[in-house]
């Protein structure tokens, strides 16, 4: 790619969008996902080269993808807003179509409703007849008013709430995740949210801040208990402190494959969420989010190997960092959105997580070697406050259990294929699997006992 020329600008261009088109009927692949940074160099490498080509085109694609994950995630939203301002003066705003991904990309990914409504006003207002343009910018300005339909409806219906009496009081339910909008589980969340608002007449909603825009997993639980959210999609270590019986399956090598998961799971599961109610959280179906392998820039295979690693631990997370620190790893408390400039600039040259973590978050550009050993099983579960949920109506607390319940199931099991998918495109993307000698594995797993009994005590 860096050998390419300005004659070569026709040809990278539609290779890089052919590419991101076909990442975008993709989406569910993991092997796609892990292509997105390769997608990103060779557009940038377009704009170096001709940023005028296709009426500024590869700022247009650029834009977009900058804006698929929140800054809190890792991703760049103000330099996606840079790239589709700068889209916009190359084609003297003629081509419309970029102020509608705009508005949806950017300013519905920051909550920003002004600017989002008045990019859409602006395409609705617009000439659309531009010479080669007529047609997508003719659709730019359906989907145009489709939209600010959509955002004027919800506060039509808002107004009408307040205004209208009723014997039953409709309620809506603030629930945020770290995860990306996007994701198979965020759709099925939310048809799982549409089928409640369905069947309860509208009398319960939920409204869905995804991709950390709420914060990470701490400050979501922290504003849980506070009232400004209801709940939240989080990893299960988040709430130990109040049932600390929730790290039963975080411990390192306690499983040795998914069966054993699930036969243990199959007689805990309940306790813990039963446990969790206790402690004043509903929660819904736990929910599998994988196996943690060790990733780092060096190969590691002994124990001796892994005191030279500095891993990324969250902000917040002393078990964590007690439990890494116990095998020698030197743990780096830090938030979500600082992990991959931690590993490009050095910081940390390890990360312990789940496959499609690392390829959701795009970590595995910055690693070279995994380590073939199930370190620790992850979950995560969708946990509400229980005043919150108890201020609806029984019956519909049974509506939102059963629906909730069923989704989440689904979730538990499509991760643990997903997982599997993104393991191999790890590798198929050059990642080079090390697997620890017989005696070094022993070694492992003495090291793996020591370690509980130190969380224990």
């Amino acid at each position: 790619i860096d050998q390419l020329g300005v004659e070569d600008v026709q040809f990278a261009y539609t290779l890089a969008v052919a590419w991101a088109s076909w990442m975008q009927a993709n989406s569910d692949d993991w092997n796609a996902i892990a292509q997105l940074s390769k997608v990103k160099y060779l557009m940038n490498r377009v704009i170096e080269l001709d940023e005028t080509w296709d009426n500024g085109g590869a700022h247009l694609y650029m834009g977009g993808l900058e804006t698929v994950l929140p800054a809190s995630m890792g991703g760049n939203p103000e330099l996606g807003r840079t790239h589709f301002e700068r889209a916009i003066a190359l084609g003297e705003g003629r081509f419309l179509m970029t102020k509608v991904v705009f508005a949806e990309n950017y300013a519905k990914l920051i909550f920003d409703k002004a600017l989002h409504d008045q990019l859409l006003r602006e395409v609705i207002s617009a000439d659309p007849v531009v010479e080669g343009m007529t047609l997508t910018n003719t659709l730019a300005q359906e989907q145009a008013r489709a939209l600010l339909f959509v955002t004027g409806s919800i506060v039509t219906l808002l107004v009408c709430l307040m205004l209208t009496p009723s014997v039953s009081v409709a309620k809506t339910f603030k629930i945020a995740t770290v995860s990306p909008d996007g994701l198979s589980w965020m759709k099925k969340l939310r048809s799982g949210a549409k089928e409640i608002a369905q069947r309860t007449d509208n009398r319960v909603k939920f409204k869905i801040y995804p991709g950390g825009v709420q914060g990470d997993d701490y400050t979501v639980l922290r504003k849980m208990r506070i009232g400004q959210l209801h709940g939240g999609v989080i990893a299960a270590s988040t709430l130990t402190r109040f049932y600390p019986d929730l790290q039963v399956y975080n411990l390192p090598l306690v499983f040795r494959d998914g069966a054993e998961v699930d036969y243990v799971r199959e007689r805990m599961d309940q306790r813990i969420v039963d446990g969790l109610e206790e402690a004043g959280f509903v929660t819904f179906n736990l929910t599998e989010t994988g196996f943690a392998y060790v990733m780092t820039k060096e190969p590691v295979k002994s124990v001796q190997d892994l005191k030279k690693i500095k891993a990324w631990v969250p902000d917040g997370d002393p078990i964590s960092a007690q439990l890494i620190q116990s095998f020698g790893i030197s743990p780096i408390p830090l938030t979500l959105s600082d992990v991959l400039a931690g590993l490009q600039t050095g910081l940390v040259n390890g990360v312990a997580v789940p496959p499609l973590v690392a390829l959701a978050l795009q970590w595995h550009n910055q690693v070279k070697y995994v380590t073939n050993i199930p370190l620790v099983y992850i979950y995560s579960m969708f946990s509400m406050d229980k005043k919150a949920f108890a201020s609806i109506s029984e019956a519909d607390q049974t509506i939102v259990k059963e629906v909730m319940n069923r989704i989440f199931l689904e979730v538990d099991r499509e991760n643990r294929i997903d997982n599997l998918k993104a393991y191999d495109a790890l590798i198929s993307q050059g990642i080079e699997a090390v697997s620890p000698t017989e005696d070094q594995f022993v070694a492992w797993q003495a090291q793996a006992e020591a370690s509980i009994e130190s969380l224990i005590a």
